[in-house]
């Protein structure tokens, strides 16, 4: 079958299962029955003259037909699908019901299947044309109401129509009275599930949706806001979804192309508001990175030139803002000093306060051949070329102090600290050797790792009791501290440490292998939903905290027991996170925002505040839907009186 879409009218399935396809086409004088499964013509019901419009209503297995003809003349037909049992036929039927002479408004809408209603823009009232019934009482006027917009929209569910004004929606119940719902709206959707009813409206001045739902309860109008999204772009169009399980979803199209969906259910009941920094003028440049270090936020701009510098300690404080003349490569903090090395082998040391003074400054060291590390009040420098440890003690004087001569060569400036030890550990180019330096005894040792002189190793990172190597295919070592000699081999994409906890994630993305206690060697896997862009787990090792960018959805979950404890939307998401104990540091639309883990055995999240601890309503109910359930309704003062209704 092929239809010419421009002169295509009106198309509707129809009848058992929805079988059957009715069209009504400029192209014929006939209203066409196709059967769906085989494309075969069923029936066809013939005018004596071409018709320039076509609409339907249909009714599962009936459907009214109204035909406007080029003479103005309108006809309106039933078509009924019956049979008597599946080894019977399916018989069409086509039944004359009424002509209009004269089109009563400029525009025409279904109400049911007996009532047709005329209205033109503009105009105060409705003219009710009942095709089904005796020619003396077929028409009937409705004033009084509010200017009828060009769209007027019908919902299926109660047999209502519902139109835009300036300043309102209006409902017009088929009880014959109407309610409005006050707001600026542009744009609007009807929806349902189940017995429920729903209506979504855009707002494009202020890029706002907000949606309703409306009721009668013992015959009187009712409606709520249950949600709002407000949008950062301008929306071409958009649609909603309403799912038990989900909640409210909305997919948008924006006017530049993109794609969003939003889920308004989680928008709403965020079980957590945000302590955002951006007052201080120093912190609008762009935050391209930022990390945590001895209690400090550290937020570098692209160039890395400027640097601010927050503590997060129940809300973010702006502590400083530095900007140097080069680009940074390499920094160090302590309790009250900033260490930053930049691209031109400067070594600085400001003091950290409002207003940031220049304490110590060297060019003595190269880029490519030292790694800067802060323990305890000292800055240690390893110098590859050298082969010494240099150190800064900020208890005394500024001064730049040789500590020893290295035996072995390390030019790849494999180095970690484990601040809780007091002890740096530096890797030999050639994987053989451990040197451990302590800082309390000053004490230096030499130790064998075990490792393959052939395996590339990239990186190094340190846990309270484990040193961890990675190689360039993505294997990871372990090497016990208290016991060099134990080592062992796990083969996992990207990791993440803290505390006797490591994390890695599977080359194929969909699962994080978790050994949760190294030192009783227990392993166990994470099953992700989604990719996740980033994950960081608490200082004590208990949870877990990943990003998925794409989604823009934060992810909480338990390490002991694995479980899934918080999944939370937030607009533009960055994949930058950074977590302590009790919090977390994320970044959107450049402003940092700072989460609370109020409490670790409920597992919630929360605003910084002096209020009462609230449990997450996503999680209190199996059905997201049921989330939006105890927000208040609004009574209208129009009650359906009708029998009818």
């Amino acid at each position: 079958m092929q239809l010419n879409i421009d002169h295509l009218l009106d198309i509707e399935f129809i009848g058992f299962d929805e079988q059957a396809l009715l069209i009504c086409s400029k192209d014929s004088q006939s209203i066409d029955v196709w059967r769906c499964f085989d494309w075969t013509l069923y029936k066809q019901y013939w005018f004596d003259e071409p018709f320039e419009q076509c609409s339907f209503f249909s009714e599962s297995q009936s459907a009214i037909i109204k035909v406007t003809f080029r003479t103005g003349i309108i006809q309106y037909l039933w078509v009924g699908f019956w049979r008597e049992n599946l080894n019977v036929p399916i018989t069409i039927k086509f039944k004359f019901l009424a002509t209009l002479e004269v089109k009563l408004g400029d525009q025409s809408i279904f109400l049911n299947n007996e009532t047709d209603i005329y209205y033109c823009e503009g105009q105060s009232y409705l003219r009710f044309y009942y095709f089904q019934r005796p020619k003396r009482i077929q028409l009937k006027r409705i004033q009084n109401l509010p200017p009828l917009n060009r769209i007027v929209y019908r919902c299926e569910k109660n047999k209502s129509l519902i139109w835009l004004t300036n300043e309102s929606i209006v409902i017009f119940h088929s009880c014959e009275n109407h309610f409005i719902i006050p707001g600026v709206y542009h744009y609007l959707q009807i929806c349902d599930n189940d017995e429920r009813l729903f209506i979504c409206c855009l707002d494009k001045n202020t890029l706002r949706i907000d949606i309703f739902e409306w009721t009668f309860n013992n015959m009187i109008h009712m409606y709520r806001q249950l949600a709002r999204i407000q949008l950062d772009q301008t929306v071409s169009h958009f649609t909603c979804y309403f799912d038990k399980d989900w909640g409210i979803i909305v997919n948008c199209a924006l006017e530049n192309g993109q794609l969003r969906k939003y889920n308004a259910t989680i928008m709403t009941y965020l079980p957590v508001k945000f302590a955002t920094l951006q007052e201080n003028s120093s912190l609008r440049e762009q935050i391209d990175y930022f990390e945590i270090q001895n209690d400090f936020i550290v937020t570098f701009d692209q160039v890395k030139c400027d640097v601010n510098l927050l503590t997060y300690s129940n809300r973010l404080s702006f502590v400083m803002h530095l900007r140097v003349s080069n680009a940074i490569s390499q920094f160090a903090i302590n309790s009250s000093y900033l260490l930053v090395f930049d691209c031109k082998n400067r070594l600085s040391i400001y003091s950290i306060c409002s207003t940031p003074i220049l304490l110590f400054e060297t060019t003595e060291f190269y880029n490519e051949s030292i790694k800067i590390h802060s323990l305890a009040s000292s800055f240690l420098i390893v110098d590859g070329d050298k082969q010494q440890i240099f150190q800064i003690n900020t208890d005394h004087p500024l001064a730049l102090r040789t500590i020893t001569h290295l035996k072995i060569q390390c030019h790849s400036l494999l180095s970690t600290v484990v601040p809780k030890r007091a002890k740096l550990f530096i890797l030999s180019d050639d994987n053989s050797t451990l040197t451990i330096w302590d800082s309390n005894t000053r004490i230096i040792k030499y130790l064998p790792t075990l490792i393959n002189k052939s395996t590339q190793i990239n990186k190094i990172y340190s846990l309270s009791t484990t040193i961890v190597f990675h190689d360039n295919r993505q294997r990871i070592y372990l090497w016990y501290i208290d016991n060099g000699n134990q080592i062992i081999t796990f083969d996992h994409d990207r990791l993440e440490k803290e505390g006797n906890c490591l994390t890695l994630i599977d080359p194929n993305g969909n699962k994080l292998f978790v050994v949760h206690d190294i030192n009783k060697s227990s392993y166990g896997d994470i099953r992700l939903e989604i990719s996740l862009d980033t994950f960081c787990l608490t200082e004590d090792g208990k949870y877990l905290f990943g990003i998925c960018q794409k989604e823009s959805l934060l992810f909480m979950y338990r390490i002991d027991d694995r479980k899934c404890l918080e999944k939370i939307f937030i607009d533009n998401l960055s994949p930058l996170l950074k977590v302590s104990n009790d919090c977390l540091i994320l970044l959107r639309n450049n402003e940092l925002l700072l989460i609370s883990i109020i409490d670790q055995d409920a597992s919630t999240l929360k605003r910084n505040s002096d209020g009462p601890s609230k449990k997450c309503i996503l999680f209190e109910n199996e059905e997201w839907l049921d989330c939006h359930k105890d927000e208040p309704w609004i009574m209208t003062s129009f009650a359906c009186t009708s029998k009818k209704s």
